[in-house]
C-alpha cells in the first residue's frame, strides 16, 4: 500500500496539467505558444491542461502509455502499467478510459447532460452531473504527461530540435535531458521532493507549432529522493501522442447502462451549499440528507449555527395561587390523602 501511494505521489498527485499563469520574475503572462522563445513558455506549454487545449485544438483522439518501476531501499517493490485513450468531440462531448496493469480501469462517456461511468469489470451507470466533475476526469488523463514534466522541470533541459509534423500538423521539436531546469520550491505534502535527485532523463516533445500543444512526449527517465527515512526511487517511461486533430470523432453511448436513481434533494443541496459541499456529515451519516436530519454523529447540519438548538419551551412548574395580588408560590400542590368508604384513612 505504501509503494502504491508513493506511486500516486509522484505521478498522479502532482497535479493534471495547469493553465499558464503569471511569470513571478518578470512580471508578464507566460504564453505557450510562444514556446520557441524561451525555456519558461515550453514548460508552460507541456504543462498545458486540457480545456486549453480541447480550445486550440478541437475534436482530436489521444492516447498514453506509462510505465513505472519503484524501489524501496534499492529493493524492488512494485511495477505498473498504465494505458490512457482519450476521445473528445468539438463541443463537449468525451470519451476516456483508464486500464491499470494493478486490476485497475475506469472508463466514462459524457453525452451532453448525461455521464456514464464504470468501474473495470462493472456495469456501466448513467447519471447527472455537473460538468466541470466530469471534466475531472478527462483532466487525469491528458494530465498524466504534465504530471511527470512537473516532476522533473527541476533537473529537466529543453532544447529546440529542428521541426516536424504530427497528425497533420506542423510541430516544434525538442529534446529532453538531464540538465538545469526550472527549480520549484514544494510545500506541504510534496515538500519531500526539494531532495529530488534525477539520475537519467532523455526524450523528444513536439509541440504544435501555432498553439503550443502537446501533440507528442516521450521521455525515460529515473529519480530517487528520501522519503520517511526510507530512499525511494522510481524508474519510468512515457509515450503519448495525439493521433487525430480536427478529424470529426462521432461518441455513442455504452448499449448496456443502469440508470442511477435520481436525488433531487441531495442535487439541490450540492447546488445550495457550494463551496462547502464537503460537509463533514456526508461522510459520516451517508449523504447530505443525512446531515440534514443530524444522523452525522455530532456534526452540524448545513448552515446551522454552532451554538446548541434548544429542544422546545420547558413548561412552567404546576403552581398553587395565593391569595389575590401576591405571587405565586413555586411549592407543588400536596397529592390528595386516600380515604375509605366511611371517609378514614
Amino acid at each position: 500500500m505504501r509503494s502504491c501511494l508513493v506511486a500516486i505521489g509522484c505521478l498522479v498527485l502532482a497535479g493534471c496539467g495547469r493553465s499558464p499563469g503569471p511569470d513571478n520574475g518578470t512580471g508578464k503572462t507566460i504564453r505557450p505558444a510562444n514556446h520557441g522563445r524561451s525555456v519558461v513558455a515550453r514548460l508552460a506549454a507541456l504543462r498545458m491542461d486540457h480545456r486549453t487545449a480541447h480550445g486550440l485544438l478541437g475534436a482530436h483522439r489521444y492516447r498514453a502509455k506509462s510505465r513505472v518501476r519503484v524501489t524501496l531501499d534499492g529493493v524492488p517493490d512494485r511495477a505498473f502499467e498504465d494505458r490512457y485513450w482519450l476521445r473528445c468531440t468539438g463541443k463537449t462531448d468525451w470519451y476516456g478510459r483508464h486500464d491499470n496493469s494493478l486490476e485497475y480501469g475506469v472508463e466514462f462517456y459524457r453525452i451532453g447532460d448525461h455521464t456514464y461511468f464504470r468501474h473495470r469489470y462493472q456495469r456501466f451507470s448513467r447519471f447527472s452531473e455537473e460538468p466541470r466533475e466530469a471534466r475531472r476526469r478527462v483532466e487525469r488523463i491528458w494530465g498524466a504527461q504534465a504530471a511527470i514534466i512537473e516532476l522533473l522541470q527541476g533537473h529537466l533541459s529543453v532544447t529546440p530540435a529542428g521541426e516536424g509534423t504530427v497528425a497533420g500538423r506542423p510541430a516544434s521539436r525538442y529534446n529532453l535531458s538531464l540538465g538545469k531546469g526550472v527549480p520549484t520550491v514544494y510545500v506541504g505534502r510534496r515538500a519531500w521532493r526539494d531532495g529530488l535527485k534525477a539520475m537519467r532523463i532523455e526524450g523528444e516533445a513536439q509541440v504544435d507549432r501555432a498553439t503550443g500543444v502537446v501533440l507528442a512526449l516521450k521521455v525515460v527517465y529515473a529519480v530517487s529522493a528520501p522519503k520517511n527515512g526510507r530512499t525511494v526511487t522510481i524508474t519510468g517511461e512515457f509515450d503519448g501522442a495525439v493521433v487525430e486533430v480536427g478529424k470529426a470523432q462521432v461518441i455513442k453511448p455504452p448499449a448496456d447502462f443502469a440508470v442511477a436513481r435520481a436525488r433531487p434533494r441531495e442535487t439541490r443541496d450540492l447546488r445550495m451549499l457550494g463551496s462547502h459541499r464537503l460537509h463533514p456529515g456526508w461522510f459520516r451519516g451517508g449523504g447530505p440528507q443525512a446531515a440534514r436530519r443530524g444522523r452525522s454523529g455530532g456534526a452540524m447540519r448545513p448552515g446551522s449555527s454552532p451554538r446548541p438548538r434548544s429542544r422546545g419551551r420547558v413548561p412552567a412548574p404546576r403552581t398553587r395561587p395565593r391569595a389575590t395580588g401576591a405571587r405565586p408560590s413555586m411549592t407543588r400542590r400536596p397529592a390528595a390523602r386516600r380515604t375509605g368508604p366511611e371517609g378514614k384513612p
